[in-house]
């Protein structure tokens, strides 16, 4: 008995201590790998996070027109249960894109009641969820080699996944961004205010900068006509099915504002037809509603009540409210006056926003909705009985 025991306590030391040198070869293994990935990468090439924070990738131009990598990771930023005009969110109902406050409560028979909600929704996944909790998505770029360097999966990575445990989240190229920004026609000698407004396809397209611009006029370097038409498309897939929407704006966070003081010198919501609401390309340039006289979605708001380093809101007509779509993205588009009226500027006029891309989330551009949804009661009433969620009290 007393050899029989001791070859198995031989038997677990011998699997203790293979294991512990599998273990120290995997971690060896996983080092080297993560070094050598990392030794041809410059600091400014390195990821912001760890690659399995990394959510979402597209391939794009940047300025230069050199092919880069733009991701989006979740940020140590938590989110907690937030408030708005004064109205407590409830985190139940929020999603990557939207946060959702309750307004008012009001009855209206003994099994249901009208609920009114003010949404925030937002262009981009905005929020993800991590470990049960709360973090804002941000996005950032690097090139093509450096981002396939760092996001190779190490034989340590396959080993975690075999127990469940992702090690990056982002397996494909599908970009969760929005496709807000703004496309451009720069004219050029020969080109007339009449043949930029009216072309079918701009000049270039920016779906990944940190500003969008919209409005134009003429160069003061060269005199040529240019125009820029910018992009809001926002995800309101979050709204219940028919709500009963009584209010909706569009605010957006001013980074320059140049608009001119001048009956023209104003900014209006336009309906967007823009191909995809992940990206924009030149083609999308005519889009930006009509060409001519497109139909307002919204008021006029002057240069008089656009301040820069602050919000601009741009309430929503009944035209425009009639545009939002509770089952996928909403499309607008802002466009200067004197192009939304085909009236050659006499100055420069343009007014820029800060995109989803921009690093600080609070400057995101969103629209706002008040809308109302039928419910049933959560709390009932039955011949001097209170029932509470089938006898749970549920307080949040």
């Amino acid at each position: 008995m007393f050899i029989r025991n001791q070859k198995i306590r031989n038997t677990v030391n011998l699997v203790a201590i293979l294991s512990a040198i599998v273990i120290l070869t995997l971690v060896t293994l996983d080092v080297w790998q993560n070094v050598s990935s990392r030794r041809a990468v410059t600091e400014n090439e390195k990821l912001v996070v760890p690659k399995e924070k990394v959510v979402s990738y597209e391939f794009v131009k940047d300025e230069n027109k050199k092919e880069v990598v733009a991701y989006k990771y979740i940020s140590s930023v938590p989110v907690p249960a937030g408030s708005y005009r004064g109205l407590v969110e409830d985190v139940s109902k929020r999603t990557a894109s939207s946060q959702v406050f309750l307004k008012e409560v009001q009855s209206i028979d003994e099994q249901t009641q009208a609920e009114t909600y003010v949404g925030k929704f937002y262009g981009a996944n905005t929020f993800a969820k991590d470990n049960e909790a709360w973090y804002f998505v941000e996005t950032a770029t690097t090139t093509p080699q450096a981002f396939a360097a760092q996001t190779r999966l190490t034989i340590l990575d396959r080993v975690k996944e075999l127990f469940g445990e992702q090690a990056f989240a982002a397996t494909d190229t599908t970009y969760a961004g929005a496709g807000d920004g703004y496309t451009t026609y720069g004219g050029g000698d020969s080109d007339t205010w009449d043949s930029v407004h009216d072309a079918l396809t701009g000049t270039s397209a920016w779906p990944t900068e940190t500003t969008a611009y919209t409005g134009g006029g003429y160069s003061i370097f060269s005199g040529n006509p240019f125009l820029y038409r910018a992009f809001f498309p926002v995800d309101t897939s979050a709204l219940p099915d028919a709500p009963t929407i009584s209010s909706a704006s569009l605010h957006l966070y001013v980074v320059a504002d140049a608009l001119p003081n001048d009956s023209y010198g104003f900014l209006v919501p336009i309906l967007s037809t823009q191909a995809s609401v992940t990206t924009l390309a030149t083609a999308d340039y005519d889009q930006c509603g009509a060409i001519n006289n497109p139909t307002e979605g919204g008021d006029r708001v002057y240069g008089t009540s656009v301040n820069q380093d602050s919000y601009v809101t741009l309430p929503l007509n009944a035209t425009g409210i009639s545009w939002i779509s509770d089952s996928g993205y909403t499309k607008l588009g802002v466009r200067e006056g004197n192009d939304a009226l085909d009236v050659a500027p006499a100055i420069v006029g343009t007014a820029a926003f800060a995109t989803s891309e921009a690093a600080d989330t609070t400057t995101d551009p969103y629209l706002e909705v008040t809308y109302t949804e039928i419910a049933p009661k959560k709390i009932k009433i039955d011949n001097g009985r209170i029932k509470i969620d089938n006898g749970r009290i549920k307080i949040n």
